[in-house]
């Protein structure tokens, strides 16, 4: 495992450390707070991408500095997760740098330099996943995205489910591969029967009085259903 925590403070020793020599140089004053912010910069630093659920190695990072350029510090930032998906899930889950990352919205104190930093983990809904920044009393904001990916194959859905059908009669079984949350996911499902059924590519057929099941298998992630084969609407068998 990586030490993210280890680059993460590194960063923001660095950043500091560029705004010290800011100080020295231009003898600006650290740590503003009286003033009107008048910028935010906002930017997001390591991987852009990972898949669901993901504790992603990369930080946003907002500095706001006051109409002349000073950093403040004191003021609140405030990141924001964007929603994604038809249900308006949080894009990602937020915290301060050093907190789990659990809640879509967190706000962060910036320090003398005025710099706040979020870590991020990746929500349950793949897609561009939009972090909005703010601070108080400043129109301006920024928004950083990350790219959301699928996660692995965790379940088969079969559909029909457990069904009756008669004998003779067929249908044809409709599949799907799915992530922890039923995100599609790229790969194979083989169908096999067994029982009173018969498969022919991805049409299942009753063939004779009983009981039959349908198998999906993709690697190690399986699904089945019932079929039970009753004898025709008319009689015979």
């Amino acid at each position: 495992m990586r030490d993210t925590h280890g680059w993460r403070r590194a960063l923001l020793g660095a950043a500091l450390l560029t705004c010290l020599a800011a100080v020295v140089a231009c003898a600006v004053e650290l740590g503003t707070t009286a003033r009107t912010p008048g910028f935010l910069e906002v930017e997001w630093d390591g991987a852009t991408t990972d898949t669901i659920d993901a504790l992603i190695d990369g930080v946003v990072i907002a500095q706001v500095r006051d109409l002349d350029g000073r950093p403040m510090s004191s003021r609140f930032i405030r990141f924001t997760a964007l929603p994604l998906g038809d249900d308006n899930r949080p894009g990602v889950f937020l915290a301060p740098l050093g907190l789990t990352p659990t809640q879509p919205t967190t706000q962060v104190t910036a320090n003398t330099a005025g710099i706040a930093i979020a870590a991020v983990r990746l929500g349950t809904v793949p897609g561009r996943a939009g972090i909005w920044v703010t601070v108080f009393e400043l129109e301006d904001s920024d928004t950083v995205f990350v790219d959301v990916l699928p996660g692995q194959a965790h379940q088969i859905q079969l559909a029909p489910r457990d069904t009756t059908i008669e004998v003779g009669s067929s249908f044809q079984m409709r599949y799907s591969l799915g992530d922890f949350y039923a995100n599609p996911v790229e790969g194979t499902v083989t169908l096999t029967v067994t029982g009173a059924i018969s498969l022919a590519g991805e049409t299942v057929t009753g063939a004779a009085l009983g009981t039959g099941q349908v198998f999906g298998v993709s690697g190690e992630v399986t699904d089945s259903v019932a079929v039970e084969v009753a004898a025709p609407a008319g009689g015979g068998a």
